[in-house]
Parts: C-alpha cells; sequence; structure tokens
C-alpha cells in the first residue's frame, strides 16, 4: 500500500564510524551514536512499511538529539497525525543550517512536495542524486517522486539504478511491481514482487503487496490469502485487513469485509490508524450503496479529527463528506462543508504556503459545485481560475484535476468529441477511474457502443484498494454498461 547546534568534527568522524564509513553516501548528522543507531532501526523498518513500529525508534532518536533532522523527516512515513507530520517537517525546515547540503536538498525537497511546487522538488531530488551518485535511498527518493507523478517507466528506470548500486536493497523491487502493475504488465509485476518476498520473507509487506496484484488482477481469493500470509507474520500489519475487506467487497460479501475492519479497530494504534478505519468501513458501506451509513463513518472520522485538532485531517474528511453529499443530491449541504474548510484553512496558523494552497483549490471546488447546479458558464469560469493559479506550480496531476473538471462541463454540453480528444491523449489518464469513466461517457453519448463499453470496463479492473471515489464510480460503470446493447459481431 504510503527534517542550533553546530556539529564538530568529533561528532562526525564518530557518525562515519558507525556508518561504517561510507564516504559516497549521504551524511547522517546527529550528536548522538545511540541515536544514530535509533534511526538506522526506524529507517529499515520504514523501508519495509513497518511504520509503525518504525516509529518508536525515531522518538527515541529524537530523544536523545532534539535537532536530528532526519529523524524528523523520515518519522513522517509512520502513520501518524497530519498535524505531526506537518510539525516535524517544519522542525526539521527550521534545522537545515545544522546539517549537511545534501540533507538540506532533501528536506527543502519535502517541503516543496508539501505545497504542491513539484517542479522545484523536482530538481532538489535530482540535484542530490547528482551530489551522491552511489546512495541507492537517494534513487529510491527520486524514483519515489516519479511514482508520485504517475511516471511509472521514469520511476521504474531509477529503482533499477538504485538496484545496481545494492542488490539486496529489497524496497526498489516493490516499488517497480506497484509501476509495472499500473502499466498493466501483471507478469514484470509478478516477477518483481517474487524477488521482493525472495529478499525479506519473514517480513509482512512482500505478501501483502503481492495481494494487492492479485487483488488488482481479479483474483480475489488467492489475494486474500496473501494478505493473510501477511498478518501471520505480523498481526498488526494495518494494511492488510483493508487489503482483505477490500476483496470482500468486491465479492459483495460486505458484512463479511467490515468484520474483517473490526479486527483492525481493535488493534488500531492511535488516532490516525482509527480514522483509516472509520475511512475503509464508509468505503465498505458506500460500495454495498448504503451512502447514509457512508457517511455517518465519515462524520465519525471528521469528529476524531476535530478532537485532535488536525485541521489538515478535518479538511481532507470535509472534502470525503462533500463528495458523499453530492452524490446524495444535497448540493447546499456540500457547498456549507466545503465553505467552512475553506474559512478554517485561512483562519488557521498554518503556514502562508498551505493557505495559498487552499485559496487555490477554492476555485476547483466551487467549481464542481457550480457544475453540479447546472451553472456551466461559473463552473467553466471557476476551472479557468483553478487552471491560472495552480498553472504556476508546474504539477501535471494539478491539471489533471482541471481537465477532469473541464470534461465534465463538455460532457453537459455534449462536446464529446474534444472530450475524448483531450482525454485520450495523456499517459496520466490511464489509471485515473474517473477519467476512463469520462471517456466512457463520451463514446456512449456519441452512440459508440464498443469504445463506450471498452472503457467501462476498463474502469471495473481497475479495482482500486479502499478507494471511496473508486467504488461509487464502479457502480455507475455497471450499472451504465448493463444499459448498453451491445451489437452482435458480423
Amino acid at each position: 500500500m504510503k527534517q542550533n547546534i553546530k556539529r564538530t568534527i568529533l561528532i562526525l568522524s564518530i557518525i562515519c564510524f558507525s556508518t561504517g564509513c561510507q564516504k559516497d553516501k549521504m551524511p547522517i548528522t546527529t550528536s548522538s551514536p545511540q541515536a544514530l543507531q535509533y534511526f538506522l532501526q526506524g529507517r529499515d523498518l520504514t523501508e519495509k512499511l513497518r511504520h509503525s513500529e518504525s516509529e518508536e525508534y525515531f522518538k527515541k532518536a529524537i530523544e536523545l538529539d532534539s535537532n536530528f533532522v532526519l529523524a524528523y523527516l523520515y518519522m513522517n512515513e509512520s502513520y501518524i497525525p497530519s498535524k505531526d507530520q506537518l510539525a516535524n517537517l517544519q522542525r526539521a525546515f527550521s534545522l537545515i543550517g545544522t546539517v549537511s547540503k545534501g540533507e538540506r536538498l532533501m528536506v527543502e525537497a519535502a517541503h516543496e512536495g508539501l505545497i504542491g511546487n513539484r517542479k522545484k522538488q523536482q530538481n532538489l531530488l535530482e540535484k542530490l542524486v547528482q551530489m551522491y551518485p552511489k546512495d541507492e535511498r537517494l534513487y529510491l527518493l527520486l524514483g519515489n517522486f516519479y511514482f508520485g507523478q504517475r511516471e511509472w517507466e521514469k520511476a521504474i528506470s531509477i529503482y533499477k539504478k538504485a538496484l545496481e548500486i545494492n542488490p539486496q536493497f529489497s524496497t526498489p523491487y516493490n516499488q517497480i511491481g506497484y509501476c509495472y502493475r499500473y502499466l498493466g504488465n501483471y507478469a514484470e509485476a509478478e516477477n518483481a514482487l517474487k524477488k521482493y518476498v525472495k529478499l525479506i520473507p519473514n517480513d509482512p509487506n512482500p505478501y501483502d503487496s503481492y495481494a494487492e496484484l492479485l487483488l488488482r488482477m481479479g483474483e480475489y481469493e488467492v489475494s486474500m490469502e496473501q494478505y493473510e500470509k501477511a498478518l501471520q507474520i505480523d498481526p498488526n500489519f494495518i494494511y492488510s485487513y483493508i487489503g482483505i475487506a477490500t476483496d470482500l467487497n468486491f465479492k459483495k460479501e460486505y458484512e463479511e469485509a467490515r468484520k474483517e475492519l473490526k479486527a483492525l479497530y481493535r488493534i488500531a494504534r492511535g488516532q490516525a490508524e482509527m480514522m483509516l478505519y472509520h475511512y475503509a468501513v464508509a468505503v465498505s458501506y458506500a460500495d454495498e450503496g448504503n451512502l447514509d451509513l457512508a457517511l455517518a463513518e465519515l462524520e465519525k472520522r471528521l469528529e476524531l479529527a476535530e478532537n485532535g485538532h488536525d485541521t489538515l485531517a478535518i479538511n481532507g474528511t470535509i472534502h470525503s463528506v462533500a463528495y458523499i453529499l453530492l452524490e446524495q443530491g444535497k448540493i447546499e449541504e456540500a457547498k456549507e462543508k466545503i465553505e467552512f474548510a475553506y474559512k478554517l484553512y485561512q483562519e488557521s496558523n498554518l503556514p502562508l504556503e498551505i493557505k495559498q494552497w487552499s485559496a487555490e483549490r477554492i476555485f476547483l471546488d466551487r467549481a464542481i459545485l457550480a457544475l453540479k447546479e447546472n451553472k456551466l458558464e461559473e463552473a467553466r469560469r471557476n476551472a479557468d481560475m483553478y487552471e491560472q493559479e495552480a498553472g504556476k506550480r508546474e504539477n501535471p496531476l494539478l491539471m489533471l484535476a482541471v481537465r477532469e473538471v473541464k470534461a465534465r462541463i463538455d460532457l453537459q454540453e455534449q462536446k464529446y468529441d474534444r472530450i475524448i480528444s483531450e482525454l485520450e491523449k495523456n499517459n496520466l489518464n490511464k489509471d485515473d477511474s474517473s477519467i476512463l469513466y469520462l471517456l466512457a461517457q463520451a463514446y456512449r453519448g456519441k452512440g459508440d457502443i464498443p469504445n463506450a463499453s471498452k472503457y467501462y470496463n476498463l474502469v471495473l479492473s481497475l479495482n482500486e484498494l479502499n478507494s471511496l471515489e473508486y467504488v461509487v464510480i464502479r457502480h455507475k460503470a455497471e450499472n451504465e454498461l448493463l444499459q448498453l446493447e451491445v451489437p452482435e459481431p458480423h
């Protein structure tokens, strides 16, 4: 399933000794040899996606060295509340004057990623691997950037560079498996994930990742067997409970899915994992078609975020709530939620860069709301304003969101050819259920039943893990596909 005391020469020599004097690797700056050992243990667990376990080691490292920049940064990989992730990044950013140039670039890249400046983030990460071309973990970091941008083939090439440096480094195999999965090359995905299993057979994530590939392939029973293997190794590996629940949802065994999630509830450690539980239950209810109960679970999730005074989590959950309200036709209620989230952001003590992100995002939200009210001119005007503002960030994924909204406006205006022309030409669309669904609707509107059927089936084949938006779109695609009269071949 996804960081002002100057260091002395003596301290740096101790660190070099502790890391085996790997001068080709990026330095790790800390005043405490013991803190370094805790950090390395935490990093190893993080790379194996054992996030809840890794958190305690990073905390121990920080207790011994409160200025340990990389410990703050890596702890954000743990499943902790959004507000704590932001605090960790702010703390790391405040200390970048005390660490090596490489560490500074890593923190700056994380900061640019947070505020959506993908081009700046890319440049910083590229510079980092140029500085330390023999550090496999920096190639992993760069590969993960391209992975996040859905540039699967580019990511694979970067991950392979990490493996050239260290063939025993297990994490790139996991990532390569996912890249090939998204590319639809299941044979290569399976090869990569089997190598991943072979390298760390006593860890849960290799089996969890292989299970997700099988889920994507529609092999639900075999997928659940692999998830069970992960849980036999680590009964607290929460992702596998969600995976099994997703398999059961797609089998339409909803009560069984929610029973599985109850096991997650019993072992949940803290607010973040409890929020994950409520979201997964909401997905199950939405998949079953019961949006009222899905909404009730999201409200419980929202209450947790509010009790934790976690503005970022509140915002994310409110958008999920608004999505369901719009699906129920409750436009005014959804509008109130969206405007409340915007006001909350602007009145919070969040950094100005994040407030700016919210100030841009509100145009996209208002475009979606206007579209639901059939106010097409207002929807297009807001979409244009969002495109103008967000376009400054040079982030293709933000532009994909604009294209989707504009395509939905075109659908209302029956401009089917323009939708097809715009959405079929971009590789980012191939794994996006909402874009594939729009293409199906456009072809249906044109009367091109074979192509409409093709895209509806592509939506159904995605089998996305634990996604609220996906299960709603999936049901629409299923129902509309049944309505098509596919002509007999001649």
